[in-house]
């Protein structure tokens, strides 16, 4: 929410208690009193499949439809792909679901390739992009992109680079998978141009060891660990 004439106000760590308006919306009321004034309001709550009609199937379900890295679940002949597979990630070696339609189309591909005769696998590692933020002043544009997994109880150790003040700022997500030092994911704000590099390193599961006290240095090119 923003005040009117007034640059964006980021707040965190606060939960939505109500929001004000006949109609419209005129602004959001929070747990702890404060009060924002807005014209729009946009919600990011996640998922949850509804898989109840197939408690009787005989088809493994946990969070979503259990496969493997194939997108082949324990039944023959019965795949799973979109926002319903809890598929076996090789890129991050753990059973993982993913909400977005790059990865619903890229699945479905995959699992039409088997079912036509060439079994092959599912790999990926997942990144978007969306834009809600002011970009730093005097610059165009403004924008938040997710790289891999951004969950911090799935890392080893979270490195920022930038800063909230410079409003350009990104969180690496590193962990040692099968013991290689990794970047695993990253969210960056205002920081598009190094999305790709990031984006490179989680594909090609880099050692980042060597470099990584480095990731904190503006000045470092991100690029260096994945040529």
């Amino acid at each position: 929410p923003a005040a009117e004439g007034a640059r964006s106000q980021r707040r965190v760590e606060e939960e939505v208690e109500r929001f004000d308006g006949q109609g419209n919306v005129s602004g959001v009321i929070t747990k702890t009193g404060n009060q924002y004034p807005a014209q729009a309001v946009g919600i990011g709550i996640g998922i949850r499949a509804d898989l109840d009609w197939l408690k009787d199937s005989g088809i493994a379900i946990n969070r979503g439809i259990v496969t493997n890295e194939f997108l082949e679940t324990n039944l023959p002949n019965v795949y799973a792909a979109g926002d319903c597979a809890e598929f076996k990630d090789l890129v991050f070696e753990r059973q993982h679901m993913l909400g977005n339609w790059a990865n619903a189309t890229n699945q479905g591909n995959t699992v039409g390739k088997t079912m036509a005769g060439v079994r092959t696998v599912f790999e990926t590692a997942s990144s978007y992009t969306i834009n809600f933020f002011d970009p730093p002043i005097g610059e165009a544009g403004g924008s938040c992109s997710f790289i891999g997994v951004t969950e911090e109880k799935f890392a080893d150790e979270v490195i920022s680079r930038g800063s909230v003040e410079s409003g350009k700022m990104i969180r690496i997500f590193i962990k040692s998978i099968e013991g290689v030092m990794r970047i695993v994911g990253a969210t960056a704000i205002n920081n598009a141009g190094e999305v790709v590099p990031i984006t490179a390193a989680v594909k090609g599961r880099v050692d980042i060891l060597e470099n990584k006290d480095k990731l904190s240095d503006l000045s470092f090119n991100l690029m260096e660990p994945v040529k």
